[in-house]
């Protein structure tokens, strides 16, 4: 496969980035015309690997993602196997949710793109995917058996994705994916495979994340937007906002026309992790558990506890909650609490399917940390011990959930790539794997050690060795759990498909191919970008 060869960005380029936000806050969104080029995508392989092998890498065009729309390549990611054991990567970008079959992960395939109705608008910037599994007998072939199959019975379904966007009237993509094993390579880059059915129920105009509860059949939509000019599935609610919504969708009756259950205005803003319980919380246990990471603090005292955007009094951090969501008509807050030091509760995940420790990611806290003392991370956002100019490294915050009702923070666990910020994470068996934006990926192994969990990093890929602004490099992450293969989206970058390769041994090399940046380097790099993210971060925080 020939690839365009990595070339030297030059200032103008690596800043491109803050500039394209730099722009939608003064024109709002446009064509991607109106916005400076992205540097070259930088091609691997990559210096700074340890205990990783890539596999090989599909730059964005390839993918479906040919133009920049408005300044937007890729974002999130997840997978997909098939009942004949073939893998899909679901990855989405400005141009809708690109499928490539990775079952040989050496020679992956583009299949074609589910295309976004909104292509040009910025806020496809964030995109999300979820995945829906329904199980049906087996068929049987013309001669009434299963012909070589027979005796192995092995589960026959049929899985569903769901695919959000923030732009307004894209609604929710639904795409039957029982069809692309029938599907060879896409004739060409912008091959599209339209979606199968769109959700646009109750006023929902678009959304910032989905989560997909497979043993229960709901989909849990958060941060949505819906309609100011129409009915909507929220309107008995009070605080009723057009933003920040969570709707929960039944998906069992018909994953192809799902029906809202609940609809909680302004009450659960950024990301969601839901779980059936089988921890030791004796008085949740088989019941349906809602964490969620909810962005910023809540004002409780002026709006019941409901969320606000623009939280008035002293700064604190972002609020992290646990819902019992077992009834749908009565949601309960179980526990809400703010872990020390974390600046805006993102993402997270259980660290084992015994629901004893949540590992949270925060998104901005190594920002805020490089800043001076007129830093708006610092001053208008979430507050901090630590003393300007503090170059943090990417971290996870660890907290003990065991007590359902009393959430015990153990620790901020951290890996060495001083003033990189980081982004999602997704635990598979006893290994974190963890996209950390301009460092790549990361993997984490999860063990205990006493009472307390203990994570050790044990491999790493950096897919994009320049030094760019803070929100280049990798979005999201998903490893196959049967195969083993990764698959990683890199905003400029593109699909990574990668392996673990641990011949050498466990232990990681302290050197780095790619220099850390000192604080002097972050704090300029930081005044170039802050009048920008000031007004991005007050308008729309995701």
């Amino acid at each position: 496969m020939q690839y365009l060869q990595f070339k030297n960005a030059s200032l103008r380029q690596a800043l491109a980035g803050a500039f394209i936000i730099a722009s939608f806050i003064v024109t709002g969104p446009a064509h991607s015309q109106s916005f400076p080029p992205f540097p070259e995508p930088a091609v691997g392989p990559f210096p700074d690997t340890e205990n990783m092998r890539l596999l090989d890498q599909l730059l964005p065009a390839e993918i479906g993602a040919v133009t920049p729309r408005s300044g937007v390549l890729l974002n999130d990611i997840w997978g997909w196997t098939s009942p004949m054991g073939e893998e899909y990567a679901l990855v989405g970008t400005g141009d809708g949710m690109s499928i490539v079959r990775v079952t040989d992960p050496d020679n992956p395939v583009f299949i074609g793109i589910m295309p976004t109705p909104e292509p040009d608008d910025f806020a496809n910037l964030w995109g999300d995917i979820g995945v829906y599994n329904v199980g049906e007998p087996r068929p049987e072939d013309d001669n009434g058996d299963d012909g070589d199959d027979a005796g192995r019975h092995f589960p026959w379904y049929t899985g569903y994705a769901y695919f959000t966007t923030e732009a307004t009237g894209a609604g929710i993509g639904i795409l039957d994916l029982s069809q692309l094993d029938h599907f060879g390579p896409a004739p060409h880059d912008g091959f599209q495979i339209p979606p199968t059915a769109v959700f646009e129920e109750g006023g929902y105009e678009s959304a910032h994340n989905i989560y997909v509860n497979q043993e229960t059949g709901f989909a849990y939509v958060v941060g949505a937007e819906l309609a100011d000019d129409t009915a909507t599935a929220c309107d008995d609610h009070p605080f009723h906002p057009s933003r920040f919504n969570t709707l929960i969708l039944d998906l069992k009756s018909d994953p192809l026309n799902p029906e809202i259950v609940s609809c909680l205005a302004d009450f659960g803003e950024h990301d969601i992790y839901v779980v059936n319980y089988r921890g030791p919380d004796r008085d949740y246990r088989g019941r349906e558990i809602a964490f969620v990471f909810d962005g910023r603090d809540k004002d409780t005292a002026s709006r019941g506890g409901q969320r606000v955007d623009d939280t008035p009094g002293e700064l604190g951090g972002g609020t992290t909650e646990i819902w019992d969501v077992t009834d749908k008509s009565d949601i309960k807050v179980i526990s809400s609490f703010t872990v020390p030091g974390i600046c805006f509760s993102h993402q997270g995940w259980t660290a084992s399917n015994r629901h004893e420790f949540l590992l949270i990611n925060d998104e901005l806290d190594e920002l805020r940390d490089a800043e001076g003392e007129d830093g708006f991370f610092r001053n208008f956002f979430c507050a901090t011990d630590n003393p300007p100019n503090t170059i943090s490294n990417p971290g996870i915050y660890v907290v003990d959930v065991r007590d359902l009702d009393n959430p015990v923070f153990q620790e901020r666990f951290s890996v060495d790539s001083p003033g990189d910020n980081d982004h999602n994470f997704i635990r598979e068996g006893n290994k974190l794997y963890w996209a950390v934006y301009n460092t790549g990926t990361r993997v984490l192994q999860i063990s205990r050690q006493g009472r307390e969990l203990k994570l050790q990093e044990i491999a790493r890929l950096d897919s994009e060795p320049r030094d760019v602004p803070a929100f280049f490099g990798q979005w999201g992450i998903f490893p196959f759990p049967h195969s083993r293969t990764i698959v990683a989206s890199d905003i400029n970058n593109g699909l990574m498909v990668m392996r673990l390769d641990r011949s050498r041994g466990d232990e990681m090399k302290s050197t780095k191919a790619k220099t850390a940046p000192n604080a002097a380097a972050i704090a300029r790099q930081r005044a170039s970008t802050r009048s920008a993210l000031t007004e991005y971060y007050r308008s729309r925080i995701r």
